[in-house]
C-alpha cells in the first residue's frame, strides 16, 4: 500500500522545476521534429545535447529538487516502497555481445 502525503516545493523550486522541464522539453522536440524532416541524420544533435549539452545534468539537478521535498515528508523505508515499484524502470546497458558463435581465439 502506498502511501500519500502532500509533497510541497517552495516558490523557488517549482520555478527552476518548470524552467528545466520547459527547456529540456522544447529542445528535445525542436531536435525531434528536424530529425523527422531529415535535417540530423545521424542524431548527433540528440547525443550532443545529451551528453555534452547539460540536458543530463538538468535533468539530474530536477531529480535532486524533487527529491529532496520528498525526503522532507517521507521515511528513508517509506521512500524505498514507494520508489521501489516503477512502471518504466531506468535503461540499462544492454548484454555485451558474447559471440558464441565462434569459440575463442578465432
Amino acid at each position: 500500500m502506498k502511501l500519500e502525503h502532500e509533497i510541497k516545493l517552495t516558490a523557488g523550486e517549482a520555478d527552476e522545476l518548470l524552467e528545466i522541464l520547459t527547456d529540456v522539453v522544447v529542445s528535445l522536440d525542436r531536435m525531434g521534429s528536424r530529425e523527422a524532416s531529415g535535417e540530423d541524420p545521424g542524431h548527433t544533435w540528440i547525443h550532443e545535447y545529451s551528453s555534452t549539452g547539460g540536458a543530463t545534468r538538468r535533468l539530474s539537478h530536477a531529480r535532486s529538487i524533487l527529491a529532496s521535498s520528498f525526503r522532507r515528508v517521507y521515511t528513508e523505508d517509506e521512500l524505498e516502497e514507494r520508489w521501489g515499484e516503477r512502471p518504466w524502470p531506468a535503461w540499462t546497458e544492454p548484454e555485451p555481445d558474447t559471440g558464441d558463435d565462434a569459440s575463442p581465439g578465432d
